[in-house]
């Protein structure tokens, strides 16, 4: 297909829904009693200026595109309004009724959600088709200010900052907006600057990576405690150093260091620590 063709990236999305569908319709016709649902890997979103109706519109609307081209089908049998509205039937293909009909009947048992950092959100100035690099979302997603600001510590992604609320966000949105329950967080977790650069004795002592999970952790703990939003699991990201997409070898995500020249496996300080909080029950 044309990789420069918005409509084959959501003719993509659209029969990937589809597929999923089928897949639950089949696996319930088993009676194995199994649980089957998907994780969303939208941004958590915040007003670049918070008392700006337009920012926080901005960042309402980030979300409800990220998240919801996938969840809203799988939740309320179509995609959102603003979809609907902004894009007509050449580019985001239509559910006919009776596919309607049967996601509505086939919700998810529980919806996973990938919740890494955020980003400030304001509207795209003259956002047109074919000339905004942001349409047809018209949203600017911003990690650091001109200044230098950034909205958290950086790690080794450049993409990926130490912003913990992001958790409580995104957990909100998903609950709030769609009904999603139970909730997973299915990836969370950081490289450290410049990890694969140090030996590995240096690297095993992963401290900024506890330090990461520390902050997320206490966060998550309080989304379930205190805004009795029903999350089930958390999963990091990763179980060991693993080729991560573009940056390949050269940033590493692992609680588990990995040799890459040997294959020997070891232990980092950050793998003890959720040990000790998952396993032991010790405090955050």
């Amino acid at each position: 297909y044309d990789k420069g063709s918005i409509s084959a990236v959501y003719k993509c999305g659209h029969y990937s829904i589809l597929s999923h569908l089928a897949a639950v319709e089949e696996y319930r016709k088993t009676k194995l009693n199994g649980k089957i649902g998907l994780k969303v890997d939208g941004d958590a979103m915040i007003p670049l200026d918070p008392n700006s109706k337009a920012d926080q519109q901005a960042a309402f609307r980030g979300m409800v595109w990220g998240f919801g081209w996938f969840a809203n089908p799988l939740y309320k049998g179509n995609y959102p309004a603003s979809m609907l509205d902004d894009l007509d039937s050449t580019i985001l293909p239509r559910f006919i009724l009776s596919e309607m009909k049967r996601l509505r009947q086939n919700k998810p048992d529980f919806l996973g959600y990938d919740g890494y950092t955020t980003g400030w959100a304001r509207p795209t100035k003259n956002c047109k088709r074919n000339e905004s690099n942001t349409w047809p979302i018209c949203v600017d997603g911003i990690e650091t200010l001109p200044n230098g600001t950034s909205i958290g510590p950086p790690t080794n992604s450049p993409w990926n900052f130490d912003y913990p609320q992001t958790l409580r966000i995104g957990l909100k949105h998903l609950y709030s907006t769609y009904g999603a329950y139970p909730l997973y967080i299915t990836e969370n977790g950081m490289a450290v600057v410049n990890e694969s650069q140090l030996s590995r004795s240096n690297a095993l002592n992963d401290y900024a990576r506890i330090n990461w999970y520390k902050g997320y952790l206490k966060v998550l703990k309080e989304v379930i405690e205190q805004d009795h939003i029903p999350v089930d699991g958390f999963i990091a990201w990763a179980c060991l150093d693993n080729f991560e997409w573009i940056y390949g070898y050269n940033t590493r995500f692992g609680l588990i260091y990995v040799d890459y020249e040997t294959e020997q496996r070891y232990v980092k300080q950050s793998a003890r620590y959720l040990k000790g909080v998952f396993k032991q029950g010790k405090p955050i």
